[in-house]
């Protein structure tokens, strides 16, 4: 099952939650996006929409009650200075 049109927005109060839908090597792949609490965009790729459309609802209900980014996110990844913005002349 494909879910039907793409992109697909999840709603949960102010909180949306979107499923994209591209081939990869053949095959449907499927990325849920969305913004957490600090800003920083967040996108997890499942090979079924099923999967996806759960880990969407899932997101959207937890970012719509205050459920921390920490919480979210898989493996928090620290954020890495731009080299040319860290040399300093």
């Amino acid at each position: 099952m494909s879910g039907g049109r793409f992109p697909q927005r999840i709603k949960r109060g102010s909180c949306v939650v979107s499923i994209y839908k591209a081939p990869t090597k053949g095959y449907d792949a499927f990325t849920v996006v969305h913004y957490d609490a600090t800003g920083a965009r967040c996108r997890r790729m499942f090979a079924n929409y099923a999967q996806a459309r759960e880990a969407a609802t899932e997101t959207a209900a937890n970012l719509a009650v205050g459920t921390p980014a920490s919480s979210l996110s898989p493996t928090p990844r620290p954020r890495v200075p731009d080299c040319a913005a860290s040399v300093v002349w």
